[in-house]
């Protein structure tokens, strides 16, 4: 299910995690209406995007590169 968490950034509208064990589905919506969809996200990453001071530099510091993503919107 798609729960979103809006939140304030320059780059990022909304946020969206759904946990599946030890990991999760973590989804990222742009300001331009993109979607994209990470997989395999520990809950702690979810938890420290959360607190992020920016959200836009969270998306390339901790999860680009380093999880399995895709645009699904």
């Amino acid at each position: 299910p798609d729960v979103w968490t809006p939140v304030q950034s320059s780059n990022v509208q909304a946020i969206s995690y759904y946990g599946q064990g030890r990991a999760g589905l973590l989804r990222v919506r742009f300001l331009n209406h993109s979607e994209y969809e990470y997989s395999g996200v520990p809950y702690e990453v979810w938890a420290g995007f959360l607190g992020a001071p920016s959200f836009g530099r969270y998306v390339w510091t901790h999860l680009r590169g380093r999880y399995a993503y895709a645009r699904v919107k």
